[in-house]
């Protein structure tokens, strides 16, 4: 059955039965979440979930990189309030122990060591003796270097705040993370506890936020004890008979080589695609019961194999996980071949067959902090 048909066949649910449909996926889902357990608190040292390890790898390959900061910034104003505003981040850093965590080596093998809640202080840069017009770009240098500055895995703090003050009662916070601890999701989740709080400050009430069930150790802890035996198994056998074979690289024709030392250098180029081509596109992939990702990953690879002309192609994009504070995004990897993409129908039908199956796994694999829901 293709994804379109189940649409269908969902939409055509009398209202009471698509209820009841609704209310046996949110079953299966609290089945799941409860396997999750708080974990004692006797120590203070908690094995790595998988994609915690991957990242650690990669920052001992490069311990100096700012490659994998997470940085937001927010502007307020009417309120400049600094002693309450540190009162309110080290209310949200004593809930969320995954911010205040660090990570060491024990015996070849890592482990992330949680430490006890401490008073936030927050840095304050004033820029009010600067004429108007130099204050944002000030202000946009100011973030520029905090997004640079790298992070010690082993002696944290890996979350670091710096409060701008522009002018009086406004001011621009930045928050910068290690991605190990935060991804760019989750970074939005500590923004809207903040917000609320800011909102029951000027209310005059208490923190509304509730205590929380789980902490983002207890799922590590989890996926370690369920992504083994069988389930592990069944993972490998899945990639090993999935990326057998030759893993070509693509020849893409470009302006200049390939450097023999990685920079890291890049950037992102946005594209608007007119109201007319984005409905004529969400119709194709209507038409061919897959979903409006597989259509474009169908487009993007008529245009790799246009580029190459080769057959085969190996590439990864970012998934991700729920509300939870911690490391949650993974890298999901597709096999696809270009070399048919000029057939597009026959592509899309491709895909489909080719690409459910990667995401599956990798989502069973990395990142299985569905079952976490408010796992931090």
């Amino acid at each position: 059955m293709s994804v379109g048909d189940l649409s269908e066949r969902i939409a055509a649910l009398p209202p009471e039965k698509r209820a009841l449909l609704a209310k046996k996926l949110r079953q299966k889902l609290d089945r799941t979440r409860s396997q999750i357990r708080p974990q004692p608190r006797d120590t203070n040292l908690f094995p790595l979930s998988f994609g915690q390890e991957r990242l650690w790898f990669v920052q001992e390959l490069v311990p100096d990189s700012p490659l994998y900061n997470v940085c937001v910034a927010m502007r307020v104003n009417g309120f400049y309030d600094v002693p309450g505003l540190e009162q309110m981040i080290s209310h949200i850093l004593e809930r969320h122990e995954i911010l205040r965590t660090t990570f060491t080596s024990i015996d070849g093998q890592p482990m992330q060591v949680i430490h006890p809640p401490q008073p936030c202080k927050l840095p304050v840069v004033n820029l009010e003796h600067l004429p108007t017009e130099e204050r944002e770009a000030e202000i946009t240098r100011l973030i520029a270097e905090q997004a640079a500055l790298p992070f010690d895995l082993k002696t944290g703090p890996l979350i670091r705040f710096l409060l701008i003050q522009p002018a009086h009662e406004e001011f621009v916070m930045v928050i910068t993370a290690n991605h190990i601890i935060c991804d760019g999701l989750t970074m939005g989740f500590f923004i809207q506890e903040l917000v609320t709080i800011l909102i029951a400050y000027f209310q005059n009430q208490p923190s509304p936020l509730p205590p929380l069930p789980l902490q983002y150790a207890d799922y590590a802890v989890w996926q370690r004890q369920w992504l083994q035996g069988e389930v592990l198994e069944e993972q490998l056998s899945y990639w090993r008979e999935r990326l057998s074979g030759d893993l070509p690289v693509l020849d893409l024709p470009t302006d200049r080589p390939r450097p023999p030392v990685q920079t890291f250098r890049g950037d992102r180029c946005s594209l608007m695609l007119p109201r007319e081509l984005s409905d004529r596109v969400k119709a194709l992939a209507q038409a061919e019961g897959a979903t409006l990702f597989t259509t474009l990953l169908a487009a993007f690879n008529i245009l790799l194999h246009y580029y190459t002309r080769q057959g085969r192609s190996d590439r990864r994009h970012a998934g991700g996980q729920p509300p939870s504070v911690g490391a949650g995004a993974t890298d999901r990897l597709l096999r696809q071949y270009p070399a048919d993409a000029h057939r597009s129908e026959r592509q899309s039908n491709l895909q489909r067959r080719a690409g459910p199956g990667a995401p599956d796994h990798p989502r069973r694999l990395c990142s299985p902090a569905s079952a976490a829901g408010e796992a931090a």
